[in-house]
């Protein structure tokens, strides 16, 4: 052994114990002592003097190498220096190294250091020993351990368990102080002799052997650690064989040697095997009872076996496994040979805890098969294996199993052939081997049920008819395939896709089934009639009783033809034919004449007038000869008797004595009279004379034919007859004449031979009486007195939906008036919609819904066909405007001329309101080719329009000209109608406003569309209607092309700002603001105004507030105005400050909507723009300050327009275009704001602001940062400054900071402060001429400002400043937050402030964003470009880096350091000499070396040497440790030279590539960077453009990928939809009621019934939710368009108050519509809540190529969700690409089968950002607190009551009171549960182990209980009964203690109250008093943190004492009684 030792020498005392076991633990270290030592003794000759023992010369000689060593002694000793010789080299005494045989002595202790244990017992007593458990590499556990002792020795014990060996006992505590729980590192004591008996001598596991490692192999490496000793040895589970040798070996030596010899380059550890009790018995032991085999076991003589433990069947009959009570009888039983009942059975030693059976052999041949083949359907084989995805699944899933698979399609047996992966010789197939058959086949078959063939049979004809109509199918997913010889559909794909899929097809596989079997039960029919009027009148009858037949009819041949189900045809058929027998015909006996005059008739009409009236059912034939009435049976009667009623026949004969000639010719003249009055009257037609000679024949309507007769008896009788008119007031009064008075009939007029006929002219409706000259004026009289019995009321109804009230019910309100002799009539005024078209060329079309004939414009166009007035719309023009419209028409007809198609003729207007009106002949479609028809048209409307110009007309109307009787689409209409527009306004004619304008709303919704198709949009999606009356009331829209834009509006954050031209005193808001003077009772101008319409209240409440500070704002009521308070400002005042105060009190009072006047522009003289700037730059401040603002709205009302176009023309200034900036960076002027995350006292600027006392003297926290860093001479000079005053600010040196200054204030303790204080200290920074300076995020410490608010404080002091300072000094001031939180909070406001100020830019706001900064290279640069990359801003640019001035600069140079070309040689150069021999004396660096030296001559402050780089992996690599060297020296700037695009040659793109993916590696790896800065400078300019493409490439795609869907910032949004205006906008018809009546009492009666019906079926309806002012804008829209189509109304009075009123089932329709959209509005806004706080808890992210991509939150939310249900998986869709989240992988695919890893990152303490309610509570319906009353037959209440009465009764007092259960309720809080849960899954991730919540007892009183209901437990109320044991909330584990009057004070009824409580109690201390929160858990060490509660009794406690509210939850409130 002397060829293998080592003298140690250079001890300074003797060699004790201690001494020898540091010794031993660094001489073990073969990494700090170059060797590990086999043992180590004393030299004999000198007790300071060692002998070290290695294992072989290699080792030794590496230890000699070093030659010394420093030992760390510890104690008085201290560091020592050791030297280490040969034997041979030491002069000394002649000594033995070899220790003595036998025992060791006391002076050469051996040391056995094999990594495992020391030997030597004593030492093993001092040796503190532990057992570690822990799933964790043995490095890993290594590098824990040496942080906590020094030199510790781990060895292996077991599976994932060592033993951990330290020099002593404090060692130990170290361990267990550092509380490894929390790593997953659980360690105990260990008792090493008491385990070593538990312990095989002679079996050992061998760790590290994977399935890869050789077996033939495997003994030779056996035999070689344990000098050949006979062993065998078995493959077990994991990475372990078990070695068993014959004979007792040297156990130390072998585990030694495993260790330090490596086998299949692979580390071994060795470990002994715990000695079993048990053994498996296999065999056939069917025969044998469970009886014989214990006795034969336990029979020693026979089996060697003894008392059995315990005896448990594995495999019946097969395999049992015995345990005995001693371990050496296991080992006899498994080593004997076993025969009972002539069956042989085996015992093997059996391991329970490891499920290891060993039988002692070594197995090397394998009989098991390693290749199967398992059979698959050909079409599921043939889609698994052309899905490269899926061909990847099955071969990873059978990697586990070590299979390789390949697919067999072409044979006749399809099938996947598995072959085994593992090597012959390897270990992994004598481990998996015998079970890898088994294991294959499961896998193949577990991955195979995830897919399913679905064979559903289905005709060719049904697959035809569903085929179009499948859904879209994701090919990577499915795959559907039709087979036509088999009549099958084969569904092939994912299992839950595929069954979906299938579902989904078998439904519409029915479907289709079902409408092929209709079309093949389909019939035909046709039935024959008699007549067209047969054919008609039958249809009528039976038209509402068929149904599910398609049934049409044949005017020419009088069939019905029905087509459908032949039983329902059939029934159809039985239909008809039943109407038919009811039908009967009977012809009339009607001379020539009256056939003639009922030929000449519109029979539709007059069945409808006299039949339908009566509800008689029939109809009229008429024929040349003949009229034949056909009727049902019981009305043909009645129809010949209505006839009879109706018409008559008369004939006059004349007298022999007159003379035919003369009379004859006196007729002529008589009839030509009679003539032209019955055409006056309208009667012409009504009235058939025909003059035969001697008889005059007459026919027609009785009223006209007696009338008629009486004038013609006149005549003959040679009297004068005299008509006259007794004039109406309208044409419903005649009618009520005609049908109710029957002044027919009346006797006297009878007498008087008096004839009455109606005339219903609308111009001059009459009655023309008709009596002989001596008699008319009496019966002038008597009619006249009938009429005044007449009385005529109208009423207006004109609430939403009243109009369709009575329009439904009109025929019964006709009725209920008839039976009382009144008549009523409903007239509607008609609505109409509006729309505006601003068109080129100065023209405007408007659209809109009315009446053509009642437009006003200059000129009307009306169509004609062939010169007729024949069509609806030329009627109506005739109608309104006389028979002279007709002249110019007759005109041209006189002369013979005619009008075509397209031809216009300008004619007199009549009583029209226009000017001119032009007739237009319009053809008519169909008639010729369609294109000629729409080019006719085109040439109408072009003439039409040019002819209105040409005669000086502005304005010309039409109507929808081809729609109609013209048959043209509106579509073709509308297209030719632009067409004609285009080519008049090509003309360019002038402005000229159109309108077109149709009574029918559908074709003007047709022509809207048609429109909007030809590309013109109305600009606002809700309509408004406007009265037809006058055509131009109402509110129009106009349409602005191609863009659109919202004018006079301002949206500041959620705030819209919207300038209005109004009565500011007529506003209904909840705030109004006046500017008054400072008495508050100015009484001029818009407040005097405003002080008048508010009334006398308001003035005397003014007058309590007395006189004001200028410019201070006080809020009165509201008094007579519309509004809740008025905002009164003390003026003349700064009106930006002014509203900030207003807007401040309105917050106050949570108003939502405000209006301003125009402040100023009054008695003030300002200009309307600036008043509209002062006022938004208000608004602005005041949501920058107010992140959560109550307001909605705010209106700017202007008076007059002169205002108004002032005000107006600022809103409507376009806004400059902002250059976007980073996150971290916002530019005001001309100054750089910018966020950076740091230490304040590293800043290197000209000025630090340091925010302190008063005394300038605070030395914590920032403040006294400050000065420890600037050091006592700042403090010294603080002297001078001190005491600061208010907003005062003092300056004084930077001492040994980075700067020149350091400016004080006084720290802020509000925003106002804040503000002051920041402009104080810029105005220094200009008196000094100061461009840069650092602010802390003042007021957030002490002074208890938030970090957002201290932002906004800084920004709006910055713009403050420097808008009084055009020429400022200041370019660049910094915010520094060292907080990772506070940092976050502020970019979050630096980002919203950003989106603002955009938002409110002015044109006069100049900035420029593209900042420039000056090039600290000193050179000349050529092109610079730079860009942020997170926080660091890369600069790329040409220059000389010599000169460069950043921190450090980098030289790329080789591995000797003196590379004198290049870059790296000017580097050397310019640096100098020093720097030269600084690298000399570095000497030699490896390949990829980095150092650091000193800058020598440069400007910099470091050169930073890199060993140059020719690969761009090995360029990132490089730079990677350059920045990390940065990160070591606190180094903030860098500059790179181009890397290796000199002598590395590479190109200037992929440098470009490598430099830019190093930087982007740096900072996505490196939380808080100091890097600030980094230069790329290049000197040669041909390159920059390379590297400046790669640059902005690399960094756009990065945002493209790293951009946050969502923020906390909400971005900014248009101004929403305003749904009270929008709703207040649609108008509702209104319909009047005319009653006459010749009573007023029956008149009235008629109104009492109108109004009943109107009353019962009117509803109103309250709705009252915080949500309604958050709906949607569709939800809005969708609410207006709804209102209008069912005529309901929906007012809006407030943002949380509406009122919906109509008939009642439309009123209804839309409370229940609005509930459906506030419940949606609910839904999105506790969503929206749930996804900003799952944001600051959890991301997850995407893998996007090589960076991480944030997912939107609303997907992370639902990620979330099923993480939480443990759900596998979930799908979502985005931007239209639907995608796949595995949970289980942790995956997500796409619909193409692309697969991208996903990962969850946690942003807070919490392990599941999702907090779930508990499964016991009842659904809450989006409640945060429901009071649950518990049933006292559930299984809760029980258990409840159960608990609380087990532990009621005090143990100390015999005679304790007994209690009865009253009540138990469960509390459900959801904000209380969420603060309690995210508590305890922090406590339960420190404390894995520990139980750390309990359910305890809170005795309360019935006032604190409902507190705690609502707010949880307040450590407020505590000390209100004991603080014995600390300063908080009080909980008992028996309830006994809380029945305790004291704690649970009984109510008036007796009733008490207690909790039972969920309380987190973790780590208790003991309690004492005045406690105020939990003792710390290491005194010693303040990180070590608290304990979580504290308790009366550390071991047995029995209060508990909780000092966090959210660490107790109050699950239960117990009312109970005593009994």
């Amino acid at each position: 052994m002397a060829g293998k030792t080592l003298i140690l020498e250079g001890l300074t005392a003797d060699l004790d114990e201690q001494i020898k076991l540091k010794l031993a633990l660094y001489f073990k270290n073969k990494r700090r002592s170059g060797g590990e030592i086999l043992e180590l003794h004393a030299d004999p000759t000198d007790k300071r003097r060692v002998v070290l023992v290695y294992v072989d010369d290699e080792v030794r000689n590496k230890v000699l190498s070093k030659k010394t060593h420093q030992v760390d002694l510890k104690g008085s000793l201290g560091v020592v220096t050791l030297h280490v010789t040969l034997p041979e080299d030491v002069k000394s005494e002649r000594w033995d190294p070899s220790p003595s045989s036998g025992s060791h002595g006391e002076n050469h202790l051996c040391y056995h250091v094999c990594k495992d244990l020391v030997c030597d017992d004593e030492a093993k007593e001092d040796a503190a020993l532990l057992r570690v458990t822990s799933e964790r590499r043995r490095e890993s556990l290594e590098t824990f351990f040496e942080q906590c002792v020094t030199d510790p020795i781990l060895r292996k014990h077991g599976k994932n368990t060592w033993i951990l060996q330290m020099s002593n006992k404090s060692d130990m505590e170290s361990v267990c102080a550092s509380n490894p729980q929390q790593y997953g590192i659980s360690v105990e004591v260990y008792k090493e002799k008491e385990e070593e008996d538990l312990l095989d001598r002679r079996r050992y596991v061998l760790s590290g052997l994977d399935d890869g490692c050789p077996s033939d192999t495997m003994s030779s490496y056996i035999h070689s650690c344990s000098h050949r000793a006979e062993h065998s040895w078995e493959a077990v589970g994991g990475d372990s064989i078990v070695v068993t040798f014959k004979a007792d070996i040297d156990g130390h030596q072998f585990m030694q040697k495993t260790f330090t010899k490596r086998f299949n380059n692979r580390r071994i550890e060795a470990c002994r095997l715990e000695l079993t009790k048990s053994v498996i018995v296999q065999g056939d032991m069917s025969q044998i009872s469970e009886e014989f085999l214990t006795l034969y076991f336990s029979n020693k003589r026979r089996s060697g076996g003894d008392i059995i433990k315990s005896f448990d069947h594995v495999n019946q009959n097969k395999s049992i496994v015995i345990t005995f009570e001693d371990w050496k009888v296991a080992q006899r039983v498994a080593e004997g040979k076993h025969t009972l009942k002539q069956k042989e059975l085996v015992a093997q030693l059996f391991y329970p805890d490891r499920q290891w059976v060993l039988t002692g052999q070594t197995h090397l041949q394998s009989n098991f098969s390693t290749d199967i083949a398992v059979p698959v359907t050909p079409e599921l084989l043939s889609f698994i294996s052309r899905n490269e995805v899926f061909r990847e699944e099955l071969t990873s899933a059978l990697q586990r199993v070590h299979a390789m698979v390949s697919f067999n399609i072409v044979s006749n047996h399809p099938q996947l052939e598995l072959k085994m992966s593992m090597n012959k010789y390897s270990l992994g197939l004598l481990r998996h081997g015998p079970s890898w058959e088994t294991n294959a086949r499961r896998e193949v078959q577990t991955y195979l049920e995830k897919y399913i063939v679905e064979h559903i049979p289905m005709e060719a004809e049904v697959w035809q008819a569903v085929k179009g109509s499948l859904p879209e199918v994701n090919v990577a997913t499915a795959l559907i395939s039709f087979k036509i010889y088999t009549s099958e559909l084969v569904v092939i794909g994912r299992r839950e896709e595929a069954e979906t899929l299938v579902k989904e097809i078998k439904s519409k596989m029915e479907k289709a089934r079902d409408e092929l079997q209709v079309v093949k039960n389909t019939i035909e029919k046709e039935i024959q009639l008699e007549s067209k009027e047969r054919l008609d009148l039958t249809l009528k009858l039976v038209g509402d009783d068929l149904v599910n037949v398609d049934i049409s009819k044949n005017n020419e041949n009088f069939t019905i033809h029905l087509k459908g189900l032949s039983e329902k045809v059939q029934t159809a058929e039985t239909l008809i034919q039943k109407v038919q027998d009811t039908l009967t015909s009977k012809k009339l006996d009607y001379s020539h004449n009256l056939t003639q005059f009922l030929q000449s008739l519109d029979l539709q009409k007059f069945q409808n007038d006299h039949f339908s009236q009566d509800n008689i059912v029939a109809v009229l034939i008429c024929s040349k000869k003949s009229v034949t009435v056909l009727a049902k049976k019981g009305d043909i009667d009645r129809a010949e008797k209505k006839l009879m009623e109706v018409i008559k026949q008369e004939g006059i004969s004349i007298s022999a004595e007159y003379d035919k000639e003369t009379f004859g010719e006196q007729w002529e003249t008589f009839y030509a009279d009679l003539t032209k009055e019955l055409e006056s009257t309208q009667n012409c037609q009504n009235v058939l004379i025909e003059f035969l000679g001697d008889k005059i024949e007459l026919c027609g309507f009785c009223s006209v034919v007696d009338d008629v007769i009486a004038k013609i008896k006149g005549c003959l009788e040679n009297k004068k007859v005299v008509t006259e008119d007794v004039p109406l007031k309208t044409v419903q009064e005649v009618e009520f004449v005609e049908s109710f008075m029957k002044l027919s009939a009346d006797p006297q007029l009878k007498a008087l031979g008096v004839t009455i006929l109606p005339c219903r002219s609308p111009q001059s409706p009459c009655l023309k009486v008709t009596a002989t000259s001596d008699q008319i004026k009496e019966a002038i009289d008597v009619v006249n007195i009938h009429i005044r019995t007449i009385t005529t009321r109208k009423y207006m109804y004109s609430k939403a939906g009243e109009a369709k009230i009575l329009e439904n019910n009109k025929l019964l309100l006709k009725m209920q008036a008839k039976g009382l002799g009144c008549n009523l009539e409903l007239s509607e005024q008609m609505i109409s919609q509006r729309f505006i078209y601003d068109l080129k060329g100065g023209v405007t079309l408007t659209l809109s819904q009315g009446n053509i004939a009642k437009q006003t414009s200059d000129a009307l166009i009306c169509p004609l066909v062939n010169m007729c007035f024949n069509n609806p719309v030329a009627q109506q023009f005739l109608e309104n405007g006389g028979p002279e419209i007709k002249n110019a028409i007759n005109v041209l007809e006189k002369s013979m001329q005619s009008l075509v198609a397209g031809d216009v003729i300008m004619t007199n207007a009549g009583t029209l309101k226009s000017k001119k009106l032009i007739c237009a002949a319009i053809p008519v479609w169909g008639k010729n080719y369609s294109d000629l028809n729409s080019t006719n048209l085109v040439t109408a409307v072009f003439q039409s329009l040019l002819k209105g110009a040409n005669s000086q007309c502005d304005s010309v109307g039409m109507p929808a000209l081809g729609c109609g009787t013209f048959g043209f689409p509106v579509k073709d209409s509308c297209e030719a109608i632009m067409k004609g527009i285009s080519s008049f306004i090509g003309l360019g004619c002038g402005a000229m406003t159109i309108h077109l304008t149709e009574s029918d709303l559908k074709t003007v919704e047709g022509f809207k569309s048609a429109l909007e198709d030809l590309g013109y949009h109305p600009t606002d999606p809700t309509k408004t209607k406007t009265p037809l009356i006058p055509s131009s009331a109402g509110v129009s829209q106009t349409v602005g092309l191609p863009s659109l834009q919202v004018s006079n509006t301002k949206v500041i954050g959620r705030v819209s700002v919207i300038l209005k031209k109004a009565d500011i005193t007529k506003e209904n808001v909840d705030v109004i603001v006046t500017s008054s003077n400072q008495n508050l009772d100015l009484n001029t101008g818009v407040s005097g105004d405003i002080l008048n319409a508010a009334g006398q209240s308001v003035v005397d409440e003014c007058k309590k507030h007395g006189p004001q500070v200028v410019g201070n704002v006080v809020l009165t009521g509201g008094g007579n105005l519309k509004c809740n308070h008025i905002a009164q400002i003390a003026g003349p005042a700064n009106i930006t400050a002014s509203i900030l105060k207003v807007l401040q009190l309105c917050e106050s009072k949570q108003a939502a909507t405000v209006s301003i006047p125009t402040i100023g522009t009054g008695r003030g003289g300002r200009l309307p723009e600036d008043s509209a700037k002062a006022i938004l730059q208000g608004v602005k401040k005041h949501i920058l300050c107010t992140p959560f603002s109550s307001l909605k709205t705010i209106f700017v009302v202007a008076f007059e327009d002169r205002t108004y176009d002032g005000m107006k023309k600022y809103f409507n200034k376009p806004r400059h275009s902002k250059t976007h900036m980073a996150g971290t960076q916002v530019r005001i002027k001309d100054a750089l704001i910018e966020l950076k995350k740091g230490n304040i006292t590293a800043e290197t600027v000209k000025a630090i602001v340091n925010s302190t006392n008063e005394d300038v003297n605070l030395k914590n926290g920032v403040s006294g940062a400050i000065f420890n860093a600037a050091g006592s001479a700042v403090e010294v000079e603080c002297a001078n400054i001190r005491p600061l005053r208010g907003n005062d600010a003092g300056v004084t040196s930077g001492g040994s900071l980075q700067c020149d200054f350091i400016i004080h204030i006084v720290g802020p303790k509000s925003v106002a402060q804040a503000v002051e204080r920041v402009k104080n200290v810029l105005k220094h920074c200009e008196d000094k001429n100061i461009p840069s300076v650092s602010f802390p995020a003042i007021g957030t410490g002490g002074g208890g400002i938030k970090f957002p608010e201290s932002v906004i404080a800084l920004l709006l002091g910055i713009e403050d400043h420097l808008s009084k300072h055009k020429l400022s000094a200041l370019k660049q001031i910094f915010l520094v937050v060292d907080q990772v939180k506070g940092m976050q909070e502020c970019q979050q406001t630096l980002r919203s402030w950003t989106q603002l100020t955009q938002d409110t830019s002015d044109d006069d706001d100049s900035s420029n964003d593209s900042s420039c900064e000056e090039d600290n290279s000193g050179g000349q640069t050529s092109t610079t470009a730079e860009q942020l990359i997170g926080p660091v801003k890369v600069k790329l640019f040409c220059g000389d880096i010599t000169k460069e001035k950043t921190d450090a600069i980098v030289s790329s140079t080789n591995t000797s350091l003196n590379l004198a070309s290049g870059v790296s040689g000017a580097i050397l150069k310019s640096a100098g000499q020093v720097v030269v021999d600084e690298c000399n004396n570095l000497g030699n660096q490896p390949g990829d070396g980095v150092v650091i030296t000193k800058p020598g001559n440069l400007a910099a402050k470091h050169i930073i040497h890199m060993v140059g780089q020719t690969k761009e992996k090995d360029i990132i690599s490089s730079m990677l440790k350059v920045f990390k060297m940065c990160e070591d020296h606190k180094i903030q700037s860098v500059s790179f030279p181009a890397l290796g695009t000199g002598a590395g040659n590479l190109h200037a793109v992929d440098v470009g590539n490598a430099m830019i993916t190093a930087v982007k590696e740096h900072i996505k790896i490196t939380k808080t960077s100091s890097l600030k800065d980094i230069h790329i400078v290049i000197f040669q300019t041909n390159m920059f453009q390379d590297f400046r493409k790669h640059l902005k490439k690399k960094v756009t795609t990065q945002a493209k990928i790293s951009a946050p869907q969502r923020g906390a910032v909400a971005p900014t949004q248009q101004p929403s939809m305003c749904l009270a205006s929008a709703c207040g906008d649609v108008s509702f018809h209104k319909v009047e009621v005319e009653v006459l009546g010749c009573c007023s009492s029956d008149v009235a009666k008629v109104k009492k019934h109108v109004d009943d019906l109107v009353t019962n079926e009117w509803k109103l309806h309250q709705i009252s939710s915080p949500y309604l002012s958050r709906l949607l804008t569709s939800e809005k829209q969708a609410i207006v368009a709804l209102s209008r189509s069912l005529q309901v109304c929906v007012s809006v009075s407030a943002p949380d108050k509406a009122t919906v009123s109509g008939k009642d089932v439309d009123a209804l329709t839309m409370v229940l519509q609005i509930d459906k959209y506030l419940q949606n509005a609910k839904e999105c806004e506790t969503r929206r809540e749930e996804e900003k706080r799952l944001w600051e808890t959890v991301r997850w992210e995407v893998c996007d190529g090589e960076t991480w991509a944030e997912l939107d939150p609303a997907v992370s939310l639902d990620l979330e969700h099923v993480l939480h249900k443990k759900e596998p998986s979930i799908s979502y869709t985005q931007q239209q690409r639907t995608y796949t989240v595995n949970l289980d992988k942790m995956e997500r695919t796409d619909r193409n089968g692309t697969i991208a890893r996903i990962k969850r990152t946690l942003k807070a303490g919490s392990e599941m950002a999702v907090i779930e309610p508990p499964p016991n509570w009842d659904r809450m319906n989006n409640k945060t607190l429901d009071i649950v009353d518990l049933s006292p037959t559930s299984k809760q209440y029980k258990q409840v009551q159960a608990n609380f009465l087990k532990t009621s009764k005090d143990p100390n007092k015999p005679t304790s009171a007994t209690f009865t259960v009253v009540k138990i309720q469960r509390i459900q809080s959801k904000d209380q549960w969420q603060r309690y849960a995210v508590k305890k899954q922090m406590l339960d991730k420190i404390y894995p182990q520990n139980k750390n919540e309990i359910d305890l007892y809170h005795g309360t009183t019935a006032q604190i209980c409902q507190k705690v209901n609502s707010y949880g437990f307040n450590r407020s109320f505590c000390g209100r009964n004991a603080t014995v044991y600390g300063n908080g909330t009080y909980f008992a584990n028996k309830s006994w203690y809380s029945c305790n009057d004291t704690y649970s004070n009984p109510d008036a009824q007796g009733v008490k109250y207690m909790y039972q409580a969920r309380v987190l109690v973790g780590k208790p201390c003991l309690g004492t008093r005045g406690m105020v929160e939990p003792a710390p858990l290491d005194p010693k060490n303040p990180l070590a943190g608290l304990h979580d509660c504290a308790v009366d009794n550390v071991r047995n406690p029995l209060i508990y004492v909780v000092f966090s509210d959210a660490g107790a939850y109050p699950e239960y409130l117990i009312s109970f009684k005593r009994s």
